[in-house]
């Protein structure tokens, strides 16, 4: 098969099979033809091909599925940067003697049967930014993107660093409840008992669309369900007319299932005067089924007698994965700075013109342990097969700068690529997640958090002055031109050279470095100070009036 064939198979049906590839430098000579192969955090450093096997060293970590024997769950390869690889090639090296079926998806036939049967979750997956995958500087991105021309991309993932974007899910409190009332999560409510039992299951019995400042436009399929059964006990309507208005009020997508979309459909199917009868009692007889499950969990929570749940076998499991060091980290108040920890070292990553060096020396002690020298990491290194001489030109393009590839004698660059390739990873130590473990990582970090308590207040009420203008709404450009200052590059810098700052501020690449000061930016600019004095001004700093 010459390439242009593959090429145009490719462009048709997405998949095409091939043999003969039994060695792996028949593996690399093929994809010299056909692919550009990305070195990254898993890849051999000798060809870019990642080695997937069972290690043993990576059970219940994040992002580490691939190198278990347990299930993978479908996913799209790297979907935590911003452009995921649009070709794969999978090489079965060895046949497993049990196990090891590899499952591709259609995603085309996904999108199409969610088109037909379900064309309000296909619309809240197509919303932009309603997904976060990966670590802290993860991308935010939606499950279906359209790309013209009638084709649409896939991102998912669906495990521990997968995180969905709280505009969409702001009404499935009861069904987590369901889901997770085996690990000691306890459930209250006649909803709740609902999912629990298996009588409801789908997402759409709980949500509801709503404005920016939280007011109801739709209604939630179980408020719905309940004024018609209750309208039933009460002899308003039969029982067969409670199920009849039930099934129209299902056929509704949830974005449009409100009380007059329902009349209109009650009366195109012969259900208006029932209608009529219910619209008119549930007026009187007022009810919110949410309501009254949120007020009944707040009586109890506030009387003392919430049963502790008996946590069972799941109590000694390793269940702390990096989501919730991640969260942790990221919303929980740490006492004194009146700031949750990660934010605060965000600030400093960005902003402390020190932070490059204290990342460096932690993440090549990490290396060295227990040593602590940089010979010792560069000996770690050597003895897990890491050399620059073992690095293709291409994957040292990928870490260095045209000018460090040129001017840096192999010792330094390998340590650069060492320090720029130790990413936000929850589940290793040298990222960390508490004051605690980020010791001398931190340098006056009140004066940061007073930064951040600054920073934040300014977006709340720009936000509250205006839903429509919020920090997801700022221009990435002049963002990024605020970082080029803060830096200290210069204004022409070459994306390459960008990219290299960030990473040596355990940022992903500039563009992760872009999303994560979106949060300090307006702060920033209303502190009235020059861009690299942002570190010394901390606390100092206050908004302009």
């Amino acid at each position: 098969m010459s390439v242009g064939d593959l090429a145009d198979q490719l462009r048709d049906t997405g998949l095409v099979t091939l043999d003969r590839l039994m060695v792996r430098s028949v593996v690399t000579t093929f994809t010299d033809r056909v692919m550009r192969v990305t070195a990254h955090r898993d890849s051999d450093a000798r060809d870019g091909v990642t080695t997937i096997y069972d290690t043993r060293r990576h059970a219940r970590r994040a992002g580490y599925g691939g190198f278990t024997s347990s299930e993978l769950a479908p996913h799209t390869e790297r979907s935590g940067i911003p452009r995921p690889p649009r070709l794969m090639l999978l090489v079965c090296a060895n046949p497993a003697a049990k196990g090891g079926e590899c499952l591709l998806t259609d995603g085309q036939a996904i999108h199409a049967d969610l088109a037909a049967r379900h064309p309000e979750a296909l619309d809240l997956l197509s919303t932009r930014h309603t997904a976060f995958f990966g670590g802290g500087d993860g991308h935010a991105s939606q499950v279906f993107t359209p790309q013209g021309q009638g084709r649409v991309s896939i991102r998912l993932r669906l495990d521990a660093l997968a995180r969905w974007n709280p505009l969409i899910e702001p009404h499935l409190p009861a069904l987590r409840a369901a889901e997770l009332a085996s690990y000691g999560m306890v459930g209250v409510g006649s909803v709740f008992e609902a999912f629990a039992a298996g009588a409801l299951d789908a997402d759409d019995e709980v949500a509801i669309l709503h404005t920016p400042d939280g007011r109801p436009v739709t209604e939630a399929l179980v408020n719905l369900r309940a004024a018609f059964h209750r309208a039933a006990a009460a002899g308003q309507i039969s029982e067969a007319d409670a199920r009849a208005l039930e099934d129209l009020a299902r056929a509704l997508p949830y974005s449009r299932r409100s009380w007059a979309a329902l009349g209109r459909r009650a009366a195109d199917g012969g259900s208006g005067e029932a209608f009529g009868r219910v619209d008119a009692w549930r007026r009187v007889h007022c009810y919110d089924v949410k309501r009254e499950d949120a007020e009944q969990a707040l009586a109890l929570v506030a009387s003392g007698t919430l049963q502790t749940p008996d946590t069972g076998v799941w109590g000694g499991e390793a269940w702390r994965t990096s989501f919730v060091r991640f969260w942790t980290a990221m919303f929980r108040p740490v006492a004194g700075w009146e700031a949750p920890f990660l934010p605060v070292l965000q600030h400093q990553q960005l902003y402390d013109p020190a932070f490059p060096g204290r990342w460096r020396k932690r993440v090549l002690a990490a290396v060295a342990a227990p040593a602590h020298e940089e010979a010792d990491a560069l000996r770690v290194a050597a003895d897990d097969g890491l050399a620059c001489a073992r690095l293709s030109r291409q994957q040292r393009a990928f870490w260095l700068t045209p000018k460090e590839l040129h001017g840096l004698d192999s010792r330094e660059a390998l340590l650069r690529i060492i320090v720029r390739s130790a990413r936000f990873d929850g589940a290793w130590s040298v990222w960390p997640t508490t004051a605690t473990e980020a010791a001398d990582l931190l340098e006056a970090p009140a004066a940061s958090a007073a930064a951040v308590v600054s920073a934040f207040a300014i977006n709340q009420a720009v936000e509250a002055a205006d839903p429509r203008r919020s920090i997801a709404h700022l221009d990435g450009a002049r963002i990024g031109i605020h970082l080029t200052d803060a830096w200290g590059l210069p204004a022409d810098t070459d994306r390459a050279e960008r990219d290299a700052a960030a990473r040596d501020r355990a940022f992903r690449d500039f563009a992760g470095a872009v999303e994560v000061a979106r949060a300090f930016y307006l702060g920033a600019r209303s502190a009235g100070v020059p861009s690299a004095g942002l570190a010394s001004a901390g606390a100092s700093a206050r908004p302009r009036t």
